[in-house]
């Protein structure tokens, strides 16, 4: 096999697994309204100890889940 080849094939393998499985609660969709000039509580679930980063305008939160796949984080207002 060529070995072009066999690096997409295994390089496409290795990144389809790299992503995490995030759910969040249904009532967090398009078009949400959020409270003004307070926090934002996000918080979901996701595999055991995985790593979490949320992006929201010029904000960067990580958080790391618990053992049972929970997390949760504050955005700032």
């Amino acid at each position: 096999m060529n070995k072009s080849i066999l690096f997409s094939v295994l390089l496409l393998a290795v990144t389809s697994f790299s992503y995490a499985n995030i759910q969040l609660p249904n009532f967090f969709s398009d078009n949400m309204v959020l409270q003004r000039n307070g926090n934002i509580p996000l918080w979901g679930w996701a595999a055991a100890n995985e790593k979490v980063i949320v992006k929201f305008h010029t904000q960067t939160k990580t958080v790391t889940t618990n053992k049972n796949g929970k997390w949760q984080i504050l955005l700032d207002a």
